[in-house]
């Protein structure tokens, strides 16, 4: 798996969608893909119920997903 340099999840990172009283609140999903940008970082999520998301860091930074392992 690669890591990009100061990357806050990777491909591979098993996440949590955390934001309490949303009906998905606990769905466990995988990363699939990470693009650096220029001034941000997007990731793919492929969620339990076969869901695809994109996603960018503040997601993460916002505490709407949670890296449950790196």
């Amino acid at each position: 798996m690669q890591q990009t340099k100061g990357s806050l999840v990777r491909k591979g990172s098993l996440v949590m969608w955390n934001v309490k009283g949303s009906l998905d609140y606990g769905e466990l999903g995988v990363v699939t893909s990470v693009k650096e940008l220029t001034l941000n970082e997007e990731f793919d999520v492929v969620w339990a119920d076969g869901t695809v998301t994109e996603y960018d860091h503040s997601q993460i930074q916002h505490q709407n997903i949670k890296v449950v392992k790196f």
